[in-house]
């Protein structure tokens, strides 16, 4: 777990999505200091802010804890239609 790499996807994430640090900070509930303070590394998102964000942002909590997207490739299973 490495807090500067946490604090930069967090940034990633609310970019993403077009939110300004005061919007993600309503979304949780927090003022907009302490978004601040995650993305600056000051200071880490409670552990029940950090599950509901990867609820929301559809993130697996391995992801957020290791600051980035896992690099592990999907296993579809491919089907052949035939007509």
């Amino acid at each position: 777990m490495n807090q500067e790499k946490i604090g930069q996807f967090i940034k990633e994430i609310r970019k993403k999505n077009n939110l300004t640090q005061k919007d993600l900070a309503d979304k949780y509930n927090v003022t907009y200091q302490a978004v601040s303070k995650w993305e600056n590394l000051k200071n880490m998102p409670d552990i029940t802010l950090i599950k509901q964000m990867s609820k929301d942002f559809n993130i697996s909590l391995d992801d957020i804890f290791e600051g980035e997207y896992s690099k592990k490739i999907s296993k579809e299973k491919k089907f052949i239609l035939y007509l």
